[in-house]
C-alpha cells in the first residue's frame, strides 16, 4: 500500500533568499486572496470558478502586474490549487468557508514537481534537487542549507517552503510503501483494546490506568506573553493617536516575538501529540475515543447586553483548557496512523460515560428505585459507584466505560458487515401441497455458482464492496468531527 508522510526540517536561508521569499510569499498570498474575491464577487450556481480556469487567469495578471513574474510559476499555481481544495472541503461540510491569507500567519510556498524533462537533450533533469546539505529550489532562488535531522524515506513527490515566527521549516512529502494491513475484523481485537478518555486536568486518560499529558504554556511563558500582549496593545494605542496606519518598527518586532512564543508553545504540543498518537495505533487494534463537539464546549459564555453571561472568567480559563489538549488534532493524527497499522478508531456518544459504574454498568436512574441515589462520580477525580461500592479514578472510569462501549460497536459493525457479505440463500417456491420445492438448476450449468451472469462478477463480491470499504476507514459512531 503507497501512503503519503511527511518529514520537516529546519532551513536556514541566507537574509538575500529571506528577502526573495518574502516577496514571492506576497506574491502567492495576492494570487490566493484575488482568486477568492472572484468566487465571492462573480461564481454563482451553475457558474464556478475552478482551479483551471484560474489558473488560464495567471498570464492575464502577471500582464497587468509585471511583479507577479518574479515569483515560481508553479507556486502561484499551487496557491490556487489549495483555494479551490479549500471550496471543495466547505461544500462537501469538511471545513468553513475559504479565508484571505494573512501576511505571517500563512506565508508558505510549495514546489510541486521535483523534476522536468528537458526538451532538447530529452534528459531528466531535477528542479528540486535534494543534497546532503541543503536543498536547491528552481525559479531563481538558488541552495538553502537544510538540517536533515533523520534520513528520508521512500520517493520525495513535492517541497514545501514555510517561514513560522522567526523559523523557517522545509517539509518533503515522501510516497512510501508500507506493508498492507489486514482488513478490519475480529482478529483486529487480538493486537488489543483500549478506550481514551479526554480531559482537562489529564488529558489523555487509557483504560488501564495510563496518563498521557500534553505540554502547555509555562509559568514563565505566560507572564511573557502577558508583557508582550500588553506592550503590543500600548503600541497600537499611540499608532492611533498620531493618526498613522502603517505599523512601527518596535510593533512589528513585539509581534514577531509573539509569534515565535505561539510556534515554540505550538511545536512542543505536537511533538507530544505525535508520540501519544504513535503509541497508541502501534500497540492496540482498536482504540475508543469520544465524538466530543469541541465548538459547542467551547462556546463563549459572555452571552449579551440584554442577557449577559455568568463566570465568564471561569468558562474562558476552562475553554483554554479543552483548546490547549488538541482533542480534534489528536483525532486526526490517530486516525490517520490507525490506518497505517491496522487498527480501528471508534468514535463513540460521550453521555454518560463518566457517570456510569464501569464495573456493574448501570447508573442510579436507570431504576426507579435508585434514581433518589447521585451518580457515582463524586469529584474531578474520584469514582464511587453507590450501587456496587466499586471505586476508582473517575477517568480510569471512563475510559473503560469507552473501551466497552467502543468494543462493542466495533463487533456490531463488523458482524452486519460480514452477514451482508453473504450471498442470499435461493428461495423455494410454494407448491399446491404446500410443501417447499427445490429451486430448478440455471440453464446455464457451466457457470460457477458464486458468478454473476450479468457482468461475470462474483455475486459475493457486490456485497463485501461495501465491507472492504467500511473496514478500511474511520469507524465513527458519528460523522462529525471532534
Amino acid at each position: 500500500m503507497l501512503i503519503h508522510k511527511g518529514f520537516r526540517y529546519r532551513a536556514y536561508p541566507s537574509l538575500a533568499a529571506q528577502a526573495v521569499l518574502a516577496r514571492w510569499f506576497g506574491c502567492a498570498r495576492v494570487v490566493h486572496n484575488l482568486g477568492l474575491d472572484q468566487h465571492r464577487m462573480f461564481s454563482r450556481k451553475g457558474r464556478s470558478f475552478g482551479y483551471t480556469k484560474q489558473t488560464a487567469d495567471l498570464p492575464a495578471l502577471k500582464a497587468e502586474f509585471p511583479w507577479l513574474a518574479e515569483c515560481f510559476s508553479q507556486c502561484l499555481q499551487q496557491a490556487l490549487k489549495d483555494l479551490d481544495h479549500a471550496f471543495q472541503c466547505f461544500f462537501t461540510g469538511l471545513g468553513d468557508y475559504p479565508r484571505p491569507w494573512k501576511k505571517f500567519e500563512d506565508d508558505s510556498l510549495r514546489f510541486p514537481q521535483m523534476t522536468r524533462t528537458d526538451a532538447k537533450t530529452s534528459k531528466v533533469v531535477d528542479m528540486v534537487a535534494l543534497t546532503r546539505d541543503g536543498i536547491h529550489f528552481p525559479g531563481g532562488l538558488g541552495f538553502i542549507p537544510v538540517c536533515f535531522h533523520r534520513p528520508l524515506e521512500g520517493t520525495p513527490k513535492h517541497v514545501t517552503l514555510q517561514r513560522q515566527g522567526r523559523t523557517w521549516w522545509v517539509s518533503v512529502c515522501c510516497e512510501i510503501e508500507i506493508t498492507t494491513p489486514r482488513p478490519l475484523g475480529n482478529d483486529t481485537l487480538l493486537k488489543g483494546f483500549t478506550g481514551v478518555d479526554f480531559g482537562v486536568a489529564n488529558a489523555y486518560t487509557r483504560a488501564d490506568g495510563r496518563v498521557y499529558a500534553v505540554p502547555g504554556e509555562t509559568e514563565g511563558e505566560a507572564k511573557r506573553r502577558l508583557r508582550l500582549e500588553r506592550r503590543i496593545a500600548r503600541a497600537v494605542e499611540a499608532r492611533k493617536a498620531h493618526g498613522r496606519i502603517n505599523r512601527s518598527r518596535r510593533e512589528m518586532k513585539l509581534r514577531e516575538s509573539l509569534r515565535a512564543l505561539d510556534q515554540r508553545v505550538r511545536r512542543r504540543r505536537d511533538d507530544a501529540l505525535h508520540k501519544i498518537t504513535s503509541d497508541l495505533a502501534q500497540n492496540h487494534g482498536l482504540i475508543g475515543i469520544e465524538d466530543l463537539r469541541i465548538a459547542t464546549m467551547t462556546a463563549s459564555a459572555r452571552g449579551s447586553a440584554e442577557a449577559p453571561g455568568r463566570k465568564v472568567a471561569q468558562k474562558a480559563g476552562l475553554n483554554r483548557g479543552l483548546l490547549g489538549n488538541a482533542f480534534g488534532k489528536f483525532r486526526r493524527m490517530l486516525t490517520y496512523k490507525a490506518g497505517w497499522y491496522g487498527a480501528a478508531v471508534v468514535a463513540i456518544e460521550p453521555a454518560w460515560t463518566s457517570q456510569i459504574c464501569s464495573e456493574c454498568h448501570r447508573h442510579p436512574k436507570d431504576s426507579p428505585e435508585t434514581a433518589h441515589l447521585p451518580h457515582g462520580r463524586t469529584s474531578q477525580a474520584e469514582f464511587v459507584c453507590p450501587l456496587c461500592g466499586f471505586a476508582c479514578h473517575a477517568d480510569v472510569n471512563a475510559a473503560r466505560n469507552i473501551e466497552r462501549l467502543a468494543t462493542r460497536e466495533f463487533l456490531r459493525r463488523v458482524d452486519s458487515a460480514e452477514y451482508a457479505a453473504k450471498p442470499a440463500p435461493a428461495k423455494r417456491k410454494k407448491t399446491l401441497s404446500g410443501l417447499s420445492a427445490k429451486p430448478k438448476a440455471s440453464p446455464d450449468a457451466s457457470r460457477t455458482r458464486d458468478q454473476d451472469p450479468a457482468g461475470g462478477r462474483p455475486v459475493a463480491a457486490r456485497g463485501a464492496r461495501g465491507v472492504s470499504q467500511a473496514k478500511n476507514r474511520d469507524v465513527s459512531v458519528s460523522r462529525r468531527a471532534g
